[in-house]
């Protein structure tokens, strides 16, 4: 009774672990290529290791930000924590908000980091708010993606993604 108590209890309990955020950042830079800003971060042990986050930041290397997850939630299996391999398994968000313009000197940069990415190192994703915005200068045109309820899962069987949403697409 006391040793199932005692493992409740741990997997319920937050652990502030700011002295990580170096090392998140450090792995999201990695695999990226952009680098990542955490206010403070919370482990909680349980069938995942999940991180929670009130807010990341992200930036391309010269430090402008295009992109904010707010009440963001990451989760990293088990088996690639023993196999020394942290994987993302799952990233959980409670709003995402991405500016970009056409003229970013480092955007295609980090596109071509994501399509390189493997697909079993690409984490589930669930939003309930996104709002992407993408500035083309040349032809001073605004594409606007916003909308709700946004989950992304892989489809490992065939190598491919499963979108759903709730959302509107806008031109100008």
């Amino acid at each position: 009774l006391v040793v199932v108590t005692v493992l409740t209890s741990i997997c319920f309990i937050p652990i502030s672990v700011s002295k990580l955020i170096p090392y998140v950042e450090e792995q999201i830079e990695s695999n990226l290529g952009v680098k990542a800003h955490i206010d403070k971060l919370v482990l909680q042990i349980g069938p995942n290791l999940k991180l929670k986050t009130s807010i990341i930041h992200l930036m391309y290397p010269d430090g402008q930000k295009f992109a904010q997850l707010n009440s963001a939630n990451l989760y990293i299996s088990w088996d690639s924590m023993l196999r020394n391999e942290p994987v993302l398994k799952r990233i959980k968000a409670k709003k995402l908000n991405v500016k970009v313009f056409s003229n970013d000197k480092f955007l295609n940069d980090f596109l071509m980091n994501l399509k390189e990415k493997e697909f079993n190192k690409t984490p589930n994703i669930k939003l309930k708010e996104y709002k992407i915005s993408y500035f083309n200068k040349e032809n001073n045109d605004t594409y606007l993606l916003e909308g709700n309820n946004l989950i992304i899962k892989k489809i490992l069987k065939y190598k491919n993604y499963k979108l759903k949403t709730c959302g509107a697409f806008f031109i100008n």
